[in-house]
């Protein structure tokens, strides 16, 4: 990492994208629970629809955990 200058990082955060005052932040990592991503983007959809979800970030625990300002080295153990 430090011969290349590479950072861990858990997302990207874009500002300004949509006008003054917007952003969005990109994680690295998934959406909805462990082994749910196939069903998760129909699920929250339908609760779109009917005016009962979050926004989408609250659903990535990579987004919760940077801006509660965490981080942990992923597992050497494949």
């Amino acid at each position: 990492m430090a011969d290349t200058g590479a950072t861990w990082k858990l997302g990207i955060q874009f500002r300004g994208w949509q006008g003054e005052g917007s952003g969005y932040f990109h994680p690295v990592g998934t959406y909805g629970g462990p082994g749910d991503t196939t069903m998760f983007p129909h699920r929250l959809i339908r609760a779109w629809n009917a005016g009962e979800a979050a926004p989408i970030e609250e659903y990535s625990l990579t987004t919760q955990v940077t801006r509660a300002g965490g981080f942990a080295k992923p597992a050497s153990d494949p």
